[in-house]
């Protein structure tokens, strides 16, 4: 599947060369284009484009038969000034409510995790690596 980077208004100006340098989450469910300061959930972008219908649709295959009780053990992980997490929020929100789900997931901040906390991991070798330290 391919979406033209002119459908996504954050990208659509961008050069091929700022376009490239992409980076993909350890989860592979997000897209980073850190010069640009530009994050993209795939989730997310798929809804954009193809509706909720179309997600709730490919999740529904794989979709628990019960309604959980909790969500406690989904987390939302962000970064302070992130352009795009209010939207992203907004989709999971209406993702779990589409399902039926509670939404008392945990919302945190990778940059105020502790060092010895995997989930922070990336973002801190993003900056290790701009700043040339490996």
């Amino acid at each position: 599947m391919t979406i033209p980077s002119q459908a996504i208004g954050d990208l659509a100006d961008a050069p091929p060369s700022i376009l490239s340098a992409v980076t993909v989450s350890p989860a592979a469910d997000a897209l980073a284009w850190r010069t640009l300061g530009v994050d993209i959930y795939i989730p997310g972008l798929l809804e954009h484009v193809f509706g909720t219908r179309f997600l709730m649709a490919a999740v529904g295959s794989a979709a628990q038969t019960s309604t959980p009780s909790s969500m406690k053990e989904l987390t939302f992980l962000t970064r302070e000034g992130c352009v795009n997490t209010p939207d992203m929020v907004t989709n999971l929100d209406d993702a779990l409510k589409g399902l039926g789900w509670p939404n008392d997931y945990q919302y945190v901040d990778i940059g105020k995790l502790g060092k010895t906390d995997v989930r922070g991991r990336h973002s801190r070798y993003d900056r290790l690596r701009s700043s040339k330290i490996i």
